[in-house]
């Protein structure tokens, strides 16, 4: 519709907190048995222990362990990205901090998966009337330790004042690069 009607269209993708909010629901994956289940737990729990008396080190073997029996459970991805973070591994911190959000079973968040559309789509469409915003790259760019959290955003989604801004200053960057010349180069009076 927008480009129908001769306008530039910019479509964004969609900034969530990862670092300072854990997933709202976790579920175990289909087929575990009550066996599996209690060693999970058990492997699960000692690492949140671990976790717990800050030793990000141990805590980490044993969510390695329970993932070996189930590796769909967000929280211990959540769990598992906090120490990695602990231990100046950041790499790895992001990475489950990104799998805890797209197993959560509770979508609050645009998940990683509606973030690849959206550039998958704006990349397909290679007209110069349309771009993309990746204002979850942006943000992140601008985050401490690279991953979005409550700097930005009260919880998962909904942004403090200081993210409204930061988006509103991505998109005004974005808006003042399709300006014509007769307005971009306009200056007061």
């Amino acid at each position: 519709v927008g480009r129908t009607a001769g306008a530039k269209l910019i479509v964004s993708t969609v900034v969530a907190n990862l670092r300072d909010c854990p997933p709202v629901g976790s579920l175990h994956r289909a087929g575990l048995t009550d066996q599996q289940r209690g060693q999970w737990e058990e492997a699960y729990q000692a690492g949140a222990a671990a976790e717990a008396a800050g030793h990000p080190e141990a805590a980490i073997g044993k969510y390695q362990e329970a993932s070996k029996i189930d590796d769909t459970f967000a929280e211990l991805h959540f769990r598992w990205a906090r120490c990695c973070l602990a231990l100046g591994n950041q790499s790895d911190g992001k990475a489950h901090f990104e799998r805890a959000r797209d197993l959560d079973t509770l979508r609050f968040r645009a998940d990683g998966r509606i973030n690849e559309i959206v550039r998958q789509v704006v990349g397909q469409t290679a007209a110069p009337d349309v771009r993309l915003l990746d204002a979850e790259a942006g943000f992140a760019q601008q985050s401490r330790e690279g991953i979005v959290g409550a700097e930005w955003l009260y919880e998962h989604v909904h942004f403090r004042f200081e993210g409204n801004y930061l988006l509103a200053r991505l998109f005004a960057d974005q808006v003042a690069e399709v300006l014509p010349e007769s307005i971009a180069n306009r200056t007061g009076g």
